[in-house]
């Protein structure tokens, strides 16, 4: 593992060291160690929001992400307008996998934690899972040997500061717990979250294997509602 001071990221980012600083809280950049007053960073989560950063377009609102993930995953997305819908299809007709990962990053607000091992379970209750935890429950898609030693998982902002007294929560920006915050329960609807953000999520991983998964399927997903559109703009009904 490489690492990188503080200044050194906000360097390669093009931000300040207080936006650098807010990663580490949020847990997209991890923290490894302090050398006297100086804190390192491992290089790997830096370059990871470095790449995010440089997709194509600006991010989306959460709205529009959670209605973007839930097309993509075959999920009728019926809070979206007619209007809405007909310029979603444009963006998603346009974008590729890395835009898509790059335009749907505001989907959440990621907080990260430790707490006690085998915890998942008991969260559960109070989350939805997402990332690899997620991707194992569709291990035929995801081709990933089992769910990962981080806890990962989608919850309401409102409910992130009650999970955290129930399990005695810590936050630590290299600990074993990330709570994904979202504002709307909207691209829940089927109790699951959308394969399409599980996708998302693994990209966003800084296990090689974790991101080729979910580039791999997302890509699947994009290509897939592409050629469904294409048909249902070719189809006599559609031309009437």
């Amino acid at each position: 593992m490489t690492e990188m001071t503080s200044a050194e990221a906000a360097e390669v980012l093009g931000v300040s060291s207080r936006q650098v600083a807010r990663l580490v809280a949020g847990g997209q950049v991890l923290r490894t160690r302090t050398v006297g007053r100086t804190f390192l960073l491992d290089e790997a989560s830096v370059r990871r929001v470095q790449r995010e950063s440089a997709g194509s377009g600006r991010a989306w609102a959460e709205p529009t992400c959670w209605a973007a993930l839930a097309v993509l995953s075959g999920q009728p997305a019926q809070w979206l307008g007619p209007s809405a819908r007909t310029r979603l299809a444009h963006r998603l007709r346009k974008a590729g996998a890395g835009d898509l990962a790059a335009a749907t990053r505001r989907r959440a607000v990621a907080h990260r934690f430790a707490g006690r091992p085998g915890i998942l379970p008991e969260l559960r209750e109070y989350v939805v899972a997402s990332g690899r935890d997620a991707a194992w429950a569709s291990n035929d898609r995801f081709r990933l040997a089992g769910p990962s030693e981080i806890a990962e998982g989608y919850a309401h902002v409102e409910n992130i500061p009650m999970i955290v007294a129930e399990f005695a929560l810590a936050p630590d920006p290299g600990g074993n717990i990330v709570l994904r915050g979202v504002r709307s329960a909207d691209g829940f609807d089927m109790g699951a979250t959308p394969i399409a953000a599980v996708a998302v999520d693994l990209m966003e991983s800084l296990d090689p294997l974790e991101r080729a998964s979910g580039q791999r399927v997302l890509s699947e997903l994009s290509a897939a509602y592409r050629r469904s559109e294409t048909s249902m703009r070719r189809s006599p009904r559609a031309q009437d």
